[in-house]
C-alpha cells in the first residue's frame, strides 16, 4: 500500500517530547508542562513562605532561550539533559 508510512517514522512522530520543569525540574512532556508549571509554581511559594525571611528565596523566573534538541532526546542517554540554555 503506498499510503502507509514505513515503520520508523510512524515511532518517530507517536514518541512524546519531554521537558524539564524550571522549579521542580522534574520532566514532563511538552503538552503536560503548561498545567504542572502553575501548580508546581504554587507549591514552591507556599512552601518558600513557610522559611524564616533570611531563607527565602527568590521567586524562580522562567528562562528563556531553551531549545529542545531532537539529537539530545533520542540518544538514550539518562544523563543528558534534553533542554540547553543559549546564550
Amino acid at each position: 500500500m503506498s499510503r502507509s508510512m514505513p515503520v520508523t517514522s510512524m515511532r518517530q512522530s507517536r514518541q512524546p517530547k519531554f521537558v524539564f520543569c524550571y522549579i521542580c525540574g522534574r520532566q514532563f512532556t511538552d503538552a503536560s508542562l503548561p498545567i504542572h508549571e502553575p501548580q508546581c509554581l504554587q507549591k514552591w511559594e507556599i512552601q518558600n513562605n513557610k522559611l524564616p525571611r533570611s531563607e527565602r528565596r527568590p521567586r524562580p523566573v522562567k528562562p528563556e532561550g531553551l531549545v529542545q534538541t531532537n539529537r539530545m532526546t533520542r540518544s538514550g542517554n539518562p544523563h543528558t539533559h534534553p533542554l540547553l540554555l543559549l546564550y
